[in-house]
Formats: C-alpha cells, sequence, structure tokens
C-alpha cells in the first residue's frame, strides 16, 4: 500500500492495482486475487485485469474499525475471514457466501488444517489509551467455539495477541512455570500492603488481595485496561486493614481530582474534590495516603509557584476516618510535611529540618533534626536514608544504632506526580517497607533486602515497590504482584 493505493510490482514494474488507499489487504493463497478493505466493505481485485468486484458491504449503522481491517484466508484458499460490526465474518470464495459468527475478537489466524479459526477476544481503543482482552478461542466455519486458553486461568490474564505454530518432530518444550503472586490485569502502578491484605492500582482500577485465598477484590474498576495517564489516572492508594483511600485525575491541561474511599466489601464514596492544571501538584490538594491497622492518613498541602517550581506554603497531616471526610488535621507546618508510613497507631512524618513520630492524635512522640523523603516504622525500629546511608534509630529514643551505605541516592518514597509536592522528580532509590529487622527498597529496576543488623544486602529480583506484610514480601514485577513467603527470606 502506497498513497495513491495497492501497487503491484512484478520484474521491476509497477501497476496501480486499486486507485484508493484501502485500510488493508491479503494475498489469496493461489496468487490471483487480493482481498482489501474499505470504509464500504470488503472487495476482491484480479491481479490479471484489475477487476474489483465488492463481497461484504459494510451497513453504514456497523462500526468500521479504527485500526486495519483484518483479513485472512485460509490455506487452502476457501474461506476468507474478516472482522467487522458486532462479529467475525467467513466468506466462502466458491459461492461468496458470508457467514456471520457472533464472536469478536482480533488476531484472526486458521489452523494449520484450516478446520478452526483463531482469535483473542478484545479490543484496543482508538488511540490506544485502552485495551479490552479476554479468552483465546477458535471457531470452525459452522460456528463450533472452543476454548484454547482461558484468560482466567493459569497462563491466561491480559491476552493480547496469540497465533498459530507447526512444531517440527524434534523440538521439546520445557514445562511451563507455575506464576507466583496474582495477576493484576496490567502493569502495577501502586502498591501497598497491610495485615493479611494487599492492594494495587492497575489498569486504572483499585483491588485488594487477600494472600492466603488468593482472593481478589475489585474495589473500582473501569471495565477495561487503562494506561496509566489516560482517563482517569488513579494515584496516592493507601491502605489500613480493610479500608483503603486514593485519587483521582480527570485528563486535560487542567483537570478535576476526587479524593475516594472504600472499606472492602462495600461501595466507594468520595472524601472530596478539586483542581490542578499544568502538569504538577495542584495548589491546593491532598494526597500521599498511608495507613496500618486501624488508622489511615494523607497529607494536604496549600503551595504556590516560584522561579518555575512549586512552592509549598503549609503542609499538613489528616486523618482520614470510617466515615468520610471533613478529616481532622493533627499536625501541620509550614513548608513541606509528608506522612512516610504508619505502625502501630505511630505516623513517620519528615519536614525540612526534621523527622517526628506522631500518635494517632497528633501529639509528638519523637524527634530527630534529619528531614528525608524516605523512612519507615516498624516496632522500635526508625529507618531512613540521608546522605547516601540508611540509618537505624530507636524509635523511642531516637539513639542512632547502626547506618548501611545504599547503593544509589536521593532516596525517596513512591509517590506521584500529582500526589504529593516532593514527588515532582522521581527518586532512582525508594524505601519501601521494615520489618523483622529487614529493609526492603528498591532500586535500577530490582528489589532489595537489606538485613539492619549487619547491612547484607541480597536482591530478591527484577521489580518495584516492595511492601511486607503477614504473610511476607510483595513486590510488583510488571503486571504481576510477586509473593515471597517469610520462609524463603534471610532471618532478620
Amino acid at each position: 500500500m502506497r498513497n495513491e493505493g495497492i501497487v503491484l510490482r512484478r520484474r521491476g514494474h509497477e501497476r496501480v492495482l486499486v486507485p484508493a488507499k484501502p485500510s488493508s489487504f491479503a494475498w489469496a493463497p493461489d496468487g490471483r486475487r487480493i482481498a482489501y478493505g474499505t470504509q464500504k466493505g470488503v472487495f476482491l481485485v484480479s491481479i490479471a485485469n484489475r477487476r474489483t468486484r465488492l463481497v461484504y458491504r459494510v451497513d453504514q449503522a456497523q462500526p468500521f474499525p479504527k485500526t486495519p481491517l483484518e483479513l485472512t484466508f485460509s490455506r487452502d484458499g476457501r474461506f476468507l475471514a474478516f472482522a467487522v460490526g458486532a462479529g467475525i465474518r467467513i466468506l466462502t470464495m466458491r459461492t461468496l457466501h458470508v457467514r456471520t459468527l457472533r464472536v469478536q475478537g482480533h488476531d484472526l489466524a486458521w489452523s494449520p488444517n484450516d478446520r478452526r479459526l483463531l482469535y483473542v477476544q478484545g479490543s484496543e481503543s482508538s488511540n490506544g489509551d485502552a485495551i479490552v482482552t479476554g479468552d483465546v478461542h477458535t471457531v470452525t466455519p459452522g460456528g463450533r467455539i472452543v476454548t484454547v486458553i482461558s484468560a482466567a486461568n493459569p497462563y491466561g490474564g491480559q491476552i493480547v495477541a496469540a497465533a498459530w505454530t507447526t512444531a517440527p518432530p524434534s523440538v521439546r518444550y520445557r514445562a511451563a512455570e507455575v506464576p507466583s503472586g496474582v495477576f493484576a490485569g496490567g502493569p502495577v502502578q501502586e502498591l501497598v500492603a497491610d495485615g493479611g491484605r494487599a492492594a494495587f492500582v492497575a489498569c486504572g482500577g483499585v483491588y485488594a488481595w487477600r494472600a492466603a485465598s488468593g482472593t481478589i477484590d475489585p474495589i473500582e474498576t473501569p471495565g477495561e485496561c487503562r494506561a496509566p495517564f489516560s482517563r482517569g489516572h488513579v494515584y496516592s492508594l493507601g491502605l489500613a486493614g480493610e479500608r483503603m483511600a486514593w485519587l483521582e485525575k480527570g485528563w486535560g491541561l487542567c483537570f478535576r481530582w476526587t479524593a475516594r474511599a472504600a472499606t472492602v466489601g462495600s461501595p466507594a464514596f468520595d472524601l472530596g474534590a478539586g483542581s490542578g492544571c499544568l502538569g504538577s501538584p495542584p495548589v491546593e490538594g491532598v494526597g500521599t495516603t498511608v495507613g496500618a491497622g486501624s488508622l489511615l492518613v494523607r497529607s494536604a498541602w496549600k503551595l504556590h509557584s516560584g522561579s518555575g517550581n512549586a512552592v509549598v506554603d503549609q503542609q499538613a497531616v489528616e486523618r482520614v476516618e470510617p466515615a468520610g471526610c471533613p478529616c481532622p488535621v493533627l499536625s501541620s507546618s509550614p513548608g513541606p510535611y509528608t506522612p512516610l508510613d504508619v505502625d502501630a497507631g505511630r505516623i513517620v512524618v519528615s519536614g525540612q529540618n526534621e523527622t517526628r513520630i506522631l500518635s494517632a492524635d497528633g501529639a509528638v512522640l519523637m524527634s530527630l533534626p534529619v528531614p528525608t523523603l524516605a523512612a519507615q516504622l516498624s516496632g522500635s525500629d526508625l529507618v531512613l536514608a540521608a546522605g547516601g546511608e540508611l540509618r537505624v534509630y530507636d524509635a523511642t529514643t531516637g539513639v542512632l544504632r547502626a547506618t548501611w551505605p545504599l547503593p544509589g541516592q536521593p532516596a525517596g518514597h513512591d509517590c506521584d506526580l500529582f500526589g504529593d509536592p516532593s514527588c515532582f522528580s522521581p527518586a532512582p532509590l525508594t524505601l519501601g517497607g521494615v520489618a523483622r529487622g529487614l529493609a526492603a527498597y528498591a532500586f535500577n529496576g530490582q528489589v532489595h533486602l537489606l538485613r539492619l543488623s549487619d547491612g547484607a544486602d541480597r536482591v530478591v529480583g527484577p521489580g518495584a515497590l516492595p511492601r511486607f506484610f503477614d504473610t511476607g514480601l510483595v513486590y510488583a514485577d510488571g503486571a504481576r504482584v510477586r509473593l515471597v513467603l517469610w520462609d524463603a527470606l534471610p532471618s532478620g
């Protein structure tokens, strides 16, 4: 295809077969005809005399695919399959009779024996920012459907393409690996954990997962897998027991944000709304939700632009109540003041000049003259990153117990551009959690475990967003949430 249409090149000479550019085309196996599709329908053109025949007319009420129409001949040339509107259609070449099969999909391909047509359920939006996926099926010209791979079963999931092959007799395939953890449906953008439950954001939806049973509870689902910054960006997810809170923003140069909350098994509800512009944190916004047990808190701020950067005028820590907002302010400060972790009713929050541990009602329990954007609390351990090293403090007295070098800096916390003024530039190293004498962090696409007692550092595997909870360690590996049980982790 060129701008002038379908061009046939033979022995160095070219001639235009079809003077209008079609959506797509396919050769018949005997080489005598070409099938092509336009907005009007499906045509056949003769190679010998360029005679064209309309074999299927598209009803104006039928949606013509925005992506190129798929056309595929069976290997023996008896059938031509294509998909338009509400079904896959099979044209019998001898009679030119078209049969509509009440199935929809893409990646159409005939089996090597021409008895079955392969297709993948689902579709892609016209601008490529969302996909809908399903099973891999085959269908016979008579309409008999067989499921080859179920999206809901192991080795299924987000299936976006499929193809036939004929394996040579000498080829032996190794056994498939048993997948661990849970498939999220698309790249995991946010991951949090507390108790025996994890929650994550993927495909523009919010989901909760209980590792013990493997149950996934959809909290809010868009019905399709959306790109991270398409319609309805979701960010700043926090979890405390069965409760969670997060934010959603609309699309555009200026946008509307909405804070949401839910308890597993109950409908989500709004906590508040606002607006923002120009790809930066809102001038008045909320985000950075963290929680554990019964305590769920978030950040709220007011800022202005100065010298091209966001200048924080005031930032506060608010408690998210089970019944919703208004959310009481527990503590506030002029300038940056970011909540980083919650443990046993205590909150770690860091400002420009110090890091504090607050009680559930906002009282200052301990203060260190060390600001940071990466801090985690577990029992008597307060672990924070500063100056290229990981520091272990006594969470009650503030005594420094140990320091260990980190492979990169600056260190920060996992956050979103719109979810906190401190998150304008992502940190190369992010501290994800502390438990049982171990600290988990992500660096250069790898999940690390550092033992607090001696600084021994071990790479768990490729991934991001490591989090500890009752069962062990979870982390994001592309579109899968991986689980490593405590027995498989080094002792702290």
